[in-house]
C-alpha cells in the first residue's frame, strides 16, 4: 500500500512543478544582441521587459532605427 501512495505523491508533485514552471516563464522577456564582424561574437544582454509586447515593440524600434542608420565602412 505504501508504494501506491508514493506513486500518487510523485505524480502530484510533478504536476505541481509543471504548473509552477509555466507560470514563472511569463515574468520577463529579455532582448539580446550579437555582433557579426565577420565572425559572431558573444551574446550581450540589452534590456529586460515585463512582457512579450513590450519586448516586441522595442525590437521593432531597434529594427526601424537600424534600417535608417548610416554605417561607416
Amino acid at each position: 500500500m505504501m508504494g501506491r501512495w508514493s506513486c500518487v505523491s510523485v505524480v502530484a508533485l510533478s504536476g505541481l512543478l509543471a504548473v509552477a514552471a509555466s507560470a514563472s516563464a511569463e515574468c520577463a522577456w529579455v532582448l539580446w544582441s550579437q555582433v557579426h564582424n565577420p565572425n559572431p561574437g558573444p551574446w550581450t544582454l540589452q534590456t529586460a521587459y515585463p512582457g512579450m509586447k513590450a519586448c516586441a515593440r522595442a525590437l521593432d524600434a531597434r529594427e526601424k532605427e537600424a534600417k535608417t542608420a548610416a554605417y561607416v565602412t
